[in-house]
Parts: structure tokens; C-alpha cells; sequence
């Protein structure tokens, strides 16, 4: 037992530890790992390690035969460097272009037509969700940092405007009563567990785990939070489960 507590202390000062932290952050820094990322990563190293090569025979030999074709080979590697760095530009603001406008629909599908809270349609929340779990898939393969602080304020503005319109509705919100919300669909209802977790996950902040729609679900944990802004929501998933 002293040696398993031994090991767990181990494991949390190297969790805690700066140089883990920094090399966490680094990864983020890093991320997404996509085939033209690594290439582009692959040449800058290799144009680092050229160029320095390159400075040290400057700096200890004295022939200069070999210095054109030096040259001319660095200038090739650093032309090939700023060509995928371009297209590597061009494709992140792409991601970014295309993850903004799912947001702006997956918000246009749920806006209120009549009063402020978003329809009781269980394909409108399916479709918003799907929006949003299309949205975040193309944000993590935002490849420039710049896109990715923009897409970050663009989230946090659409996360603000559905806070707007998803209310803590009655059961009857979702369902036409609590024995028939895990049943088939009817009409409108009932509306889906993983719609509305993909949506109340989205308005607290939570990143998208890139799950399949149907497979979400609110943990027991979650549902427990949920009671503090959302209790009539925590009170249908608490007693639907025990069916």
C-alpha cells in the first residue's frame, strides 16, 4: 500500500511539476498533428539545423567552393518552408471560415420564431447538434494560432446567444411525459438525451470529445450539475433512468 501511495505521490509531482506543464502547453501549441503541420514542422527543423550547419563551416573553414551551392540549396529549403507554410495559412483559415458558419446555423436552426426559447422539435435539436459537433470537429483542425483565438471568441459568442434561448424548460418540454422520453419518436417528441447533452455541453464551456451524436449521454455527475441552472432538466434525466 506505502509503495502504491509512493507511486501516486510520484506520478502528481510530475503532473504538477513545471517542465510537464510546459511541455503541455507546447503539444496544444503544436496541435493539430495533420499531415501538412508535421511537414511543415519537419522542414523548419531541417532549415534550423542546415542553417546552422551551414554557419559553423563558414565559421571554421576557409574554402569558399562550396559556399554557392550551400547557399543555393538553403534558399530552395527555405522557398519549400514558406510554400507550406502558406498552404498550411490557407488551409486553417478555411477550417476556420467553415467552423464559424456551422455555429452561426447550428444557432439560426434553434432561434426562437414566436417567444425567446428555442422550439420543442426534436429533429431541430438533432440538426443543431449535429451543427455543433461539425463545428468543433473542423475548429481542432484549425492549424494557425491567430484562426484558433478567433474561432475561440467566435464560440464564446454563440455560446452567449443560445444561453438566450435554452431555458430550463418543463419536462413536458421535451417530452409528453417522464415514461415516454427514452421512447421511439412521435411527431415532434420526444426530444433526444444526446441532443440536448451536446448543446447544454456546449453552453457551459465543454469541448466536443468527438463521440458519435447517438452515443452521448449525461454522466450521473453531470446530471447532478445540471441541478443548479437547470433543475426541471436534471429531475426528467434523474427519474427517466429509473424506467
Amino acid at each position: 500500500i506505502k509503495r502504491g501511495r509512493m507511486l501516486e505521490n510520484l506520478r502528481d509531482d510530475v503532473i504538477e511539476s513545471s517542465l510537464f506543464l510546459k511541455a503541455k502547453k507546447m503539444l496544444r501549441w503544436l496541435r493539430p498533428f495533420s499531415f501538412v503541420n508535421v511537414i511543415f514542422y519537419i522542414f523548419c527543423l531541417f532549415s534550423f539545423i542546415f542553417f546552422v550547419f551551414f554557419l559553423v563551416r563558414i565559421l571554421i573553414s576557409s574554402e569558399s567552393d562550396h559556399y554557392v551551392s550551400f547557399v543555393a540549396l538553403l534558399a530552395a529549403v527555405a522557398t519549400l518552408t514558406t510554400l507550406i507554410y502558406n498552404l498550411r495559412r490557407h488551409m486553417s483559415e478555411d477550417y476556420f471560415k467553415d467552423a464559424k458558419e456551422y455555429l452561426k446555423r447550428a444557432y439560426e436552426v434553434l432561434e426562437p420564431k414566436k417567444d425567446d426559447a428555442a422550439p420543442d422539435d426534436r429533429e431541430l435539436w438533432l440538426d443543431a447538434a449535429r451543427l455543433l459537433k461539425t463545428a468543433d470537429r473542423l475548429g481542432h483542425k484549425i492549424l494557425m494560432d491567430s484562426h484558433k483565438e478567433s474561432y475561440s471568441e467566435e464560440r464564446e459568442f454563440w455560446k452567449s446567444k443560445f444561453r438566450g434561448i435554452i431555458k430550463d424548460f418543463g419536462v413536458h418540454y421535451y417530452c409528453d411525459g417522464i415514461d415516454k422520453f427514452n421512447s421511439s419518436p412521435r411527431n415532434k417528441k420526444p426530444i433526444s438525451e444526446p441532443s440536448i447533452y451536446v448543446i447544454h455541453k456546449f453552453i457551459s464551456g465543454g469541448d466536443d470529445n468527438n463521440a458519435p451524436l447517438l452515443e452521448e449521454s449525461f454522466s450521473d455527475k453531470e446530471i447532478t450539475s445540471l441541478n443548479k441552472k437547470f433543475p426541471n432538466l436534471a429531475y426528467l434525466l434523474t427519474e427517466s433512468r429509473k424506467k
